[in-house]
């Protein structure tokens, strides 16, 4: 594994469920996991996607994304680590970029767009 993606999902279904449509489509890069850390969803957030890990934290307290964020550091496998937010797209495209490069760090470009309902990447709705 050379690239784990760690998003905290507080009750965040509907976000969960728009991403994963999005990454089964557009399919993820060889190499790469995505963590789901569920940071006290009632009821269990669920998903199915090859490369996906939902790790439940089992945690109920209110403003823990940070705390969710280390426990999926803790169980990645990936040599480097995007982590990420619910609100937030990592593209395939992106995830590419960071595999291929040859820097230990790197900044990149973040633009306004949203998942439909469909899963599909648009910035037509904004």
């Amino acid at each position: 594994m050379k690239l784990s993606l760690i998003i905290p999902t507080p009750d965040s279904r509907e976000m969960v469920r728009r991403q994963l449509l999005y990454y089964e489509r557009e399919g993820l890069p060889d190499g790469v996991e995505i963590i789901l850390v569920d940071d006290g969803s009632r009821p269990p957030l669920e998903g199915n996607l090859p490369g996906l890990t939902i790790h439940r934290t089992n945690d109920f307290r209110p403003w823990t994304q940070c705390h969710a964020m280390n426990a999926g550091a803790v169980i990645a496998k990936g040599q480097f680590i995007i982590q990420s937010a619910i609100d937030h797209i990592v593209t395939p495209a992106l995830m590419e970029a960071c595999l291929s490069s040859r820097f230990r760090f790197l900044r990149f470009k973040r633009e306004v767009a949203v998942l439909d309902d469909f899963g599909r990447l648009t910035q037509d709705l904004i």
